[in-house]
């Protein structure tokens, strides 16, 4: 799976920091659900949060939280392989109990990005505006 290298880039500013404090917060409370949220760049990288969580999570707390995905305006931030594996970890209920959403509005250019034609595809579960 092909992931741009800009969101992958973002994300190694900011997801190491977030995923340490969450797995923290999944070891010394009860949690049982976690909601990863974002909108444009911050839906990309939400989404490669809620993949590098199910991954951390399924070693301690697997049975125990549930996470939904929603994105708002999100790019596309891989290639089709990346589409399927984002489909399979998380928007796929009957592997795992997780949910995905990515909510669109008509028209915006943020959703059209990058483009098709450099093979670049969005993951399944689009909620239009």
């Amino acid at each position: 799976a092909l992931v741009h290298g800009g969101f992958v880039d973002a994300f190694k500013v900011i997801g190491e920091p977030l995923i340490s404090k969450v797995i923290e917060l999944a070891t010394t409370t009860p949690l049982s659900s976690l909601v990863v949220t974002g909108h444009s760049l911050g839906g990309a990288l939400a989404t490669l949060m809620a993949l590098q969580l199910t991954r951390q999570l399924s070693n301690i707390a697997s049975d125990r939280v549930r996470l939904t995905l929603s994105t708002f305006g999100q790019p596309r931030i891989g290639n089709d392989a990346f589409a399927l594996l984002v489909h399979r970890r998380l928007c796929n209920t009957k592997s795992g109990g997780h949910r995905c959403y990515r909510v669109t509005a008509n028209r915006d250019i943020v959703t059209q990005l990058p483009p098709m034609m450099f093979d670049f595809k969005h993951h399944p579960h689009e909620v239009y505006l």
